[in-house]
């Protein structure tokens, strides 16, 4: 284990490509309440948005999603297949997020998660995440607030 993160997910997960984007579009379709379409994820793709899956024997059981605007990364989805839970896989992804925010200099990551998502919550946690506003009804379907965290990387050095 590297950090908490079982080491054979973390060799399972590899950079998202344009092929993978249906697959990410009917996983999340599976698992949130409000997914992204493929023709949105597609849109992000173009716009450069950065992007990881988790594959095995030529099946997608994971994602993660981000942007990044200067120095801060927004971690825009994160999900793991049902079946494939309580493997490492979202910590692994959460990793690679991360890893590669460090990489590019960003001083932070921010991301919203649902109010009601304990399992999630507890997840970013483990990584260093803080919990640090709540958005009242951000979510739909079912409406829910959403508890904003914030995992902060850097100080910005003063200029």
């Amino acid at each position: 284990m590297n950090n908490g993160v079982p080491k054979a997910a973390v060799e399972l997960v590899r950079p998202m490509c344009a092929t993978d984007l249906g697959a990410v579009s009917a996983l999340d379709t599976l698992i949130q309440p409000s997914p992204w379409t493929q023709p949105q994820l597609e849109q992000a793709w173009q716009q450069a948005y950065r992007g990881w899956v988790i594959t095995q024997q030529q099946q997608l059981w994971g994602f993660a999603l981000s942007q990044q605007v200067l120095d801060e990364v927004s971690l825009l989805s994160l999900g793991v297949h049902p079946a494939m839970r309580n493997r490492g896989y979202g910590h692994a992804l959460l990793a690679a997020v991360i890893e590669d925010a460090l990489q590019h200099h960003a001083l932070s990551i921010y991301l919203e998660v649902r109010a009601s998502h304990r399992q999630a919550q507890h997840l970013y946690q483990r990584h260093g995440f803080k919990a640090m506003a709540q958005r009242k009804a951000y979510y739909r379907n079912p409406e829910e607030d959403a508890i904003i965290m914030h995992l902060l990387l850097a100080q910005p050095t003063p200029q």
